[in-house]
């Protein structure tokens, strides 16, 4: 006769082991006590996603977004109302729905044309139509993630700006010649408008329209090659 009461007894220890590790991380928010409760939740999440979505890319923007959500949302959490899987699992049910519905996008503020100029540290010249900054120090201080292929990254200020910076270096040998070199001149080798213009035989107005081409092809380069790193920088710099 078979022991109908064994897989019942194997769900309740799995649902114990991962509201154990849910504890702990709760009571003890580290990077390492998040990522135990991650790699025990992992499978089940993605399989349970897998089953709604029907598409591994999809399943990884979920993934990503689920996590988080438990990472950041962790003080809603009420263990008197629900189990801590049964509060994981509607956040991914919820996070799959709106993947599905096309509400699950940038914001708006993430679509605009991005100047990257204070990935590199520019000085502010007398030219206010391409004008440039040093890096902002009061970008906020807070933490994000990016899930992908099984493993997640955790992302604090000055991590996002050196993935980005690199990221942003290898984008732009993308670009067109005149596009990479006028973006290479100004930021990087910091030159002023006109002293691109002079090194490189270049009217000024064709430097300025060519920089002004270029972030917007930077912009979209990013979007493109590393979309995740993109929307955390964008929303770094407006929570200024």
């Amino acid at each position: 006769m078979f022991d109908l009461s064994a897989p019942k007894r194997k769900k309740k220890k799995s649902e114990k082991d991962i509201n154990k590790l849910a504890m702990n991380f709760i009571s003890d928010p580290t990077n390492i006590n998040f990522e135990r409760l991650m790699n025990r939740v992992n499978w089940g999440l993605r399989a349970f996603m897998y089953d709604i979505l029907k598409d591994n890319v999809a399943v990884d923007e979920c993934m990503s977004r689920t996590m988080e959500n438990i990472y950041f949302k962790r003080d809603t959490f009420d263990i008197n109302r629900a189990q801590f899987s049964t509060w994981m699992y509607k956040i991914a049910y919820h996070n799959c729905l709106k993947y599905e519905q096309g509400d699950f996008g940038r914001d708006d503020k993430n679509t605009v044309s991005v100047d990257f100029s204070d990935l590199y540290d520019s000085y502010i010249d007398d030219d206010s139509s391409v004008d440039s900054s040093p890096i902002d120090t009061n970008f906020a201080d807070n933490f994000d993630m990016i899930y992908d292929s099984g493993s997640f990254k955790i992302y604090g200020r000055e991590q996002i700006m050196n993935d980005i910076y690199d990221a942003s270096i290898q984008c732009m040998s993308n670009l067109p010649d005149n596009l990479r070199v006028v973006l290479k001149e100004r930021y990087i080798n910091r030159k002023k408008v006109d002293e691109i213009a002079t090194d490189n035989k270049i009217p000024v107005t064709s430097v300025k329209n060519w920089l002004r081409k270029g972030i917007a092809a930077l912009n979209d380069e990013l979007k493109v090659s590393v979309p995740e790193l993109y929307d955390l920088y964008v929303n770094l710099k407006t929570e200024k």
